[in-house]
């Protein structure tokens, strides 16, 4: 990482490794159970903010999004991390709104730091959320299923890694 900028291609494998890992998850109670790191190797943590919808008209997305996440966090830390860095994810509720999403991708960058930021669903708050990802020049995956994403209309910091569930 060129002066301890994350580059796209590294978010975007970054994000692959989640995905898979999450279909490579085992199903139970997930969120309970704390984070295993990798071992020890004096790297700091990737640090990926995760913007979930914990409550709002998506909580009932949003909970098993962060299931899925932690089991893939918990998966992909007990292999040894992400060249060979562990992972943190640092979660924060949007309450499926569109003002709150915004100061959540603004608080998980500026305040907690993160390498990238995943998560919304709901294109109202992909569509207020997305420009200011772009103005932190923030990487911004999103799980929405709607068409601003491919269609350009948001900015080059928002990336659709697929539009289904």
């Amino acid at each position: 990482m060129p002066g301890g900028k994350l580059t796209r291609r590294q978010a975007l494998k970054a994000t692959g490794a989640l995905a898979g890992a999450a279909v490579a998850g085992r199903w139970g109670r997930l969120v309970d159970i704390p984070y295993v790191y990798a071992q020890a190797t004096g790297t700091p943590p990737l640090r990926i903010g995760f913007q979930v919808h914990r409550t709002g008209i998506g909580a009932v997305y949003g909970k098993w999004y962060e299931r899925t996440a932690a089991a893939a966090v918990r998966t992909i830390n007990g292999m040894g991390g992400i060249g060979g860095r562990p992972v943190e994810l640092i979660a924060e509720d949007d309450g499926t709104d569109p003002k709150r999403g915004t100061e959540v991708v603004e608080k998980l960058a500026q305040q907690h730091k993160v390498e990238f930021i995943f998560g919304t669903l709901f294109s109202h708050v992909v569509l207020a959320a997305a420009p200011r990802a772009g103005e932190l020049k923030i990487p911004y995956l999103v799980v929405s299923e709607g068409y601003h994403v491919a269609s350009g209309t948001l900015n080059r910091y928002t990336f659709q890694p697929g539009i289904t569930d």
